[in-house]
C-alpha cells in the first residue's frame, strides 16, 4: 500500500504531508475554519477549462475544437511557512486503498517550512487519538501541531484520510467519533423554553443549574439520562471566543450565545475503558441523531450556526 499511495503527489512533494478527501470537497472552507489568512496565491485550473481552443485541420473543416489538457494544481497560503498544494487526482486503486467515499478523489500535498523536531512519544497515550496514530514516531511541534491538527479534523471532517510525511500508514479518522455540536446564535433562550423543547425530544431531560449574570441572561445546564445509552448535556453561556470559521460568515447570523449539544458514555472514568467497547460504538451511534435533532430543534428556535466538536460549520441538511 506504501509504494501505492507514494505517488500520491509528485515527486517534489513526496515528504509533504497528504490530505486526501473528494474532489468536490471545498478544500478552501476547510483551510478558513482553522486559518484566518487561507487565500489561494495561485488557483487551480479544472482539466476542461485548461483544454485550449484550436482550429480544425483540412481544407473542409471549419470552427475550433477542444484540445485536452491536465488540470493545474493550484497553491494555496495557509500560514507565513504552511503551504497546500493540489489537487492532484487519485486513481481508482488509490482511492480504494484509502477507503474514500467518491469514486472521484484528490490529494493535496501540505508543506511546512522549517518543521521542528518532534517531541518524544510518551508511554502514556491514548490509542484512540488519530493524531497519535498519525505521528506514531513523535508529536509535532509549532506550526507543524497546528496543520497535524487540521490535517486529522478536516479529514474526519470530509470523510478523507492523512498520510503523513506522504507516506506510512494512512490515518482514516471515524467521522462517527465526532458527536458534540455548539449552536451560536445572536438570541437567548430562557431555561424554561429550552427545558420544554428538550422534553419534545428526550423526555427526560432535567435543569440541573442556572446562574444568574450581572450583564446577561443567567447561565444554564440540561441533563438527559438515558437507561443504556448515556447522557446528553445542554451547557447555555454567552462566550468571548467565537470559533474561528464564524469569521467566515455575516456577524448577524451568529452570535455571543453558544448552546453546547453534547454526548457521553458515562462517568469520565470510564470513557478511555468504553471507546474501544461495541457497547460504546452502538450507544454513540443511537444518541449521535440525538444530538442533531436537539441541535436543529434549537437552532429553528432562535436561529444561529452550528458548528461541529472539529470547528467546521453543519448545514440543517446535516442535522436533519
Amino acid at each position: 500500500m506504501t509504494a501505492l499511495l507514494g505517488t500520491a503527489v509528485p515527486a517534489p512533494h513526496a515528504s509533504d504531508h497528504v490530505l486526501a478527501v473528494s474532489s468536490d470537497v471545498d478544500v478552501l472552507a476547510l483551510a478558513r475554519a482553522w486559518f484566518a489568512d487561507a487565500r489561494w496565491v495561485r488557483e487551480p485550473v479544472d482539466g476542461d477549462l485548461a483544454a485550449r481552443p484550436q482550429p480544425r485541420g483540412g481544407a473542409r473543416m471549419r470552427g475550433m475544437v477542444h484540445v485536452p489538457a491536465e488540470a493545474i494544481p493550484g497553491e494555496m497560503l495557509l500560514a507565513p511557512r504552511v503551504t497546500l498544494r493540489g489537487p492532484y487526482p487519485l486513481t481508482a486503486a488509490q482511492t480504494q486503498a484509502l477507503d474514500l467515499p467518491s469514486r472521484r478523489s484528490s490529494a493535496y500535498a501540505i508543506h511546512v517550512e522549517g518543521r521542528a523536531r518532534r517531541a518524544a512519544p510518551t508511554g502514556d497515550v491514548d490509542p484512540h487519538d488519530d493524531l497519535v496514530r498519525a505521528f506514531p514516531g513523535g508529536r509535532p511541534v509549532g506550526d507543524e501541531l497546528l496543520v497535524a491538527r487540521w490535517l486529522v479534523a478536516a479529514a474526519r471532517h470530509a470523510r478523507g484520510a492523512v498520510l503523513v510525511d506522504g507516506g506510512g500508514t494512512p490515518v482514516v479518522p471515524d467521522p462517527r467519533t465526532a458527536v458534540d455540536l455548539s449552536l451560536f446564535s445572536p438570541n437567548a433562550l430562557e431555561a424554561e423554553r429550552a427545558l420544554a423543547l428538550a422534553r419534545t425530544i428526550l423526555v427526560q431531560a432535567q435543569l440541573v443549574t442556572s446562574t444568574a449574570t450581572l450583564d446577561g441572561p443567567q447561565e444554564y445546564s440540561l441533563r438527559a439520562e438515558t437507561p443504556y445509552d448515556g447522557t446528553v448535556t445542554v451547557r447555555f453561556h454567552r462566550t468571548q471566543m467565537l470559533p474561528l470559521v464564524l469569521n467566515t460568515v455575516p456577524w448577524r447570523d451568529s452570535g455571543p450565545f453558544a448552546y453546547r449539544v453534547g454526548w457521553g458514555p458515562g462517568t469520565e472514568g470510564d470513557l478511555g475503558l468504553e471507546q474501544s467497547s461495541q457497547l460504546y460504538s452502538i450507544a454513540r451511534t443511537r444518541m449521535a441523531p440525538v444530538v442533531n435533532r436537539l441541535t436543529l430543534a434549537l437552532q429553528t428556535a432562535i436561529g444561529g450556526i452550528v458548528v461541529d466538536a472539529d470547528g467546521f460549520m453543519r448545514d440543517a441538511s446535516y442535522l436533519a
